[in-house]
């Protein structure tokens, strides 16, 4: 993947630095939170904003997820309007702290219904 485009959901506190060392690295990064006032915040500083965490996979080649919850997670990777039901995305990788039996769950789900990805953790 040649200047892959880059996605971000969960923009709070860990996702908002980590998200603007993309930005301040050159990446175009599009972003996701249900907090609109953290989306706002990666506006102002680079980001493009998604209506949805679907809308980040339609748009981001790579998407890292940083989320609160085990099922904060798995509700934006495999729920309804989540990064699975995206178009574009090929890589995810969750620096969410919810552990590895949440990990294999999103994993196993992303892999069966999306061609070809590569899922770090």
């Amino acid at each position: 993947m040649t200047n892959p485009e880059l996605g971000f959901v969960g923009i709070g506190k860990m996702g908002a630095l980590m998200g603007q060392r993309l930005i301040d690295a050159g990446h175009k990064l599009t972003v996701f939170d249900t907090d609109r006032s953290a989306v706002e915040l990666a506006v102002k500083g680079g980001a493009v904003a998604a209506k949805s965490a679907r809308d980040v996979a339609d748009a981001s080649d790579i998407v890292f997820a940083s989320l609160p919850t085990p099922d904060i997670l798995q509700s934006a990777a495999l729920g309804d309007g989540g990064l699975v039901q995206g178009s574009r995305m090929r890589v995810f990788v969750d620096v969410s702290t919810t552990g590895p039996r949440v990990a294999k769950i999103v994993a196993e789900g992303l892999a069966k219904r999306m061609s070809s990805p590569w899922i770090a953790r």
